[in-house]
């Protein structure tokens, strides 16, 4: 026998077995690699869905607090026009009660003496 046809022998299934190992080795590594991204998808979506679920919550807490804030300022505003109109009756009546007090005056200073009419309370006074 031939010393190449012997080496052709030994070799071709010795340099397969080794091409064999080595793409066995790639492929367990593709797979590995694989499976990482795989994995760091998965990773990343769930925490996507995780983001998505807490900014969801926020909003409703947020919509809720809001919707408190609305309310309260709304019962504000009710309460300034009421308060307003009760102010606005009540100035009416204090001018009313003025004028009526500035007539009596005129008709109780011509027949009295100034020392008989009681003075005017101070926080009234430079209404009169």
């Amino acid at each position: 026998m031939n010393l190449v046809t012997d080496l052709q022998g030994i070799l071709a299934p010795a340099i397969t077995g080794i091409l064999g190992v080595l793409g066995a080795l790639f492929l367990r590594r593709s797979s590995k690699e694989s499976n990482s991204t795989t994995q760091w998808k998965a990773l990343f979506e769930g925490h996507q869905q995780w983001t998505r679920d807490q900014l969801s919550e926020q909003d409703e807490w947020t919509k809720a607090r809001l919707a408190e804030r609305d309310q309260k300022i709304a019962n504000l505003e009710r309460d300034v026009h009421e308060l307003s109109d009760r102010f606005s009756a009540l100035d009416e009546k204090y001018r009313a009660a003025l004028s009526y007090i500035r007539q009596l005056w005129r008709v109780f200073a011509a027949e009295f003496k100034h020392e008989e009419i009681p003075i005017a309370p101070e926080n009234i006074s430079p209404d009169l």
